[in-house]
C-alpha cells in the first residue's frame, strides 16, 4: 500500500520517517498500542532496502534485489514475525555440488561446500513481510515521493517540512527517523542543530549492504540441477563473488542470484558492459545456458541516494557494531527517535534487526501510554 495523499491537518501522535522494514513494523505495533500514525518514504516505493524483481507482464515476485534470508533457529525475533504475518517459508536449495574459481588462471572446479544450515527464504520473498505489514495499515498512512528536508523540534511538538509539494510542513507529538543515519545526518536540517557527537556518531555508523551490488538472473528451468550443482558459486575471479539456487519453492521461477564483488568504482566503470560480463562467468561455471536468461537484473545500492550516503562508497563493506548509547536515546523532551536496523540490539543490518529496532522504538514510545497494548510478536 502506497499513497500520495495525506491530509496536512491530521495531526498523527508519531510521525515515521522512512517505510522500510523498521518504519513498517513502528508502525504496526504503535497503531496496535493506540496510537495514530503517518509515514513519510522519500522513494516511489516501499521497503526500502528490500525490493524485488517482478515479471514485467504479470507484476508477480521472482526474485530479491536486497535481502534473501532468515535463520529461524537463532533469529526467533524474526521467526516469530513470520509466523504473525502468516507467511509461508522453505529452506534455501542447496542440493549439489558448488563451483570454485580460484584465480583467473584456472577453470572452474566442482567442490563440495559445507551446507547452508537454516538458510530459510520466504514464500514471495523479504517484499512479502513489507506489503503484508502496508497493507494491514490504514488508508493514507504512507505517502511516498516525500522526502523529509527539516526536522524542526519545539516546545508544542515536532515539525517535519518534505520536498513533496503536495505536502505541507506536518506536525507530530513524536517523530521515528527510520532511514540510514548518515542519509538523516546529511540530508535533513535540524533544528535545534544536532550535538556534535550525536552527528559524528550517525556519519561512524555504516549501512549495511549500502554500497554492493546484487545481480538476479531467470532461466525457464532450474538447469543447474539437472547437473548435480546446487548453483552455488564461491570466486576469486568475479564480477561475482558469490552465487546461489534463487528458484521457489518449487523450482519455479528458476533463478540464480550473486553478490557482485568488484567494487562501485569498477561496477561503474564497466557500465553497461557489466551485465555481459557477469553472464560471460555464469556461462563458464554453469554451462553455456547461463549466458541465455530470461531476464536478468543487476541492483547496484550504491546509486541510491536514498540508501547509500558518501562516506559508505568511501569506506570498506563493514558490519554493524554494538550503536553507542546516544543514538539509543531521544531527542527533546522524548520527541525525536532514531530506529534503524544498524541499531538494532540483535541481528544488526539484517531482517530480524529491523524487526527488533522498530519494535523496541514502539516499546519506548508507548510504554505507559493509556492506550497501550501487547505489539504482534508478543
Amino acid at each position: 500500500m502506497t499513497t500520495q495523499h495525506m491530509s496536512p491537518s491530521a495531526e498523527p501522535d508519531v510521525l515515521i520517517i522512512g517505510a522500510g522494514l523498521t518504519g513498517l513494523t513502528a508502525a504496526t505495533c504503535l497503531i496496535a498500542s493506540g496510537q495514530t500514525v503517518k509515514i513519510l518514504e522519500a522513494s516511489s516505493t516501499i521497503g526500502g532496502r528490500i525490493q524485488s524483481v517482478t515479471d514485467p507482464t504479470a507484476g508477480s515476485y521472482l526474485g530479491d534485489l536486497g535481502p534473501t534470508w532468515i535463520w529461524p533457529d537463532a533469529q526467533r525475533l524474526a521467526a516469530a514475525w513470520i509466523a504473525k504475518l502468516d507467511l509461508e517459508t522453505f529452506q534455501q536449495y542447496d542440493s549439489g555440488e558448488a563451483i570454485v574459481e580460484r584465480d583467473q588462471h584456472s577453470a572452474p572446479i566442482r567442490y563440495s561446500l559445507l551446507g547452508m544450515h537454516d538458510s530459510t527464504r520466504i514464500v514471495g520473498g523479504p517484499k512479502a513481510i513489507t506489503d503484508r505489514l502496508a497493507g494491514a495499515l490504514p488508508q493514507n498512512t504512507i505517502a511516498t515521493n516525500s522526502p523529509a528536508t527539516s526536522i524542526t523540534i519545539t516546545s508544542e511538538g515536532v515539525e517535519v517540512t518534505t520536498s513533496n509539494p503536495d505536502l505541507s510542513t506536518l506536525r507530530a507529538k513524536r517523530v521515528v527517523v527510520t532511514i540510514p543515519l548518515r542519509i538523516a545526518a546529511d540530508t535533513i536540517s535540524w533544528q535545534p542543530v544536532l550535538p556534535d557527537r550525536l552527528l559524528a556518531t550517525m556519519r561512524s555508523t555504516p549501512t549495511w549492504m549500502a554500497a554492493q551490488a546484487k545481480a538476479v538472473a531467470i532461466y525457464d528451468r532450474p538447469f543447474w540441477r539437472e547437473n548435480g550443482l546446487s548453483g552455488r558459486l564461491a570466486s576469486q575471479v568475479g564480477p561475482l563473488v558469490e552465487a546461489h539456487d534463487h528458484s521457489g519453492r518449487d523450482g519455479t521461477p528458476a533463478a540464480l542470484f550473486g553478490f557482485i564483488g568488484w567494487p562501485h568504482e569498477m561496477r561503474r566503470k564497466a557500465g553497461d558492459q557489466l551485465d555481459e560480463f557477469v553472464l560471460e562467468q555464469l556461462a563458464r561455471c554453469f554451462g553455456d545456458e547461463a549466458r541465455q536468461p530470461l531476464n536478468l537484473q543487476i541492483e547496484d545500492w550504491s546509486g541510491n541516494q536514498h540508501i547509500c550516503a558518501k562516506l559508505d562508497l568511501s569506506e570498506p563493506p563493514e558490519h554493524p557494531q554494538s550503536v553507542p548509547a546516544i543514538i539509543q536515546q531521544p531527542l527533546g523532551d522524548d520527541q525525536v527517535y532514531f530506529a534503524v536496523a544498524e541499531t538494532a540490539p540483535i541481528s544488526p543490518g539484517l531482517i530480524e534487526g529491523a524487526f527488533a529496532a522498530g519494535e523496541s522504538v514502539a516499546i519506548k514510545i508507548t510504554r505507559g501510554a493509556p492506550h497501550a497494548g501487547s505489539h504482534p510478536s508478543g
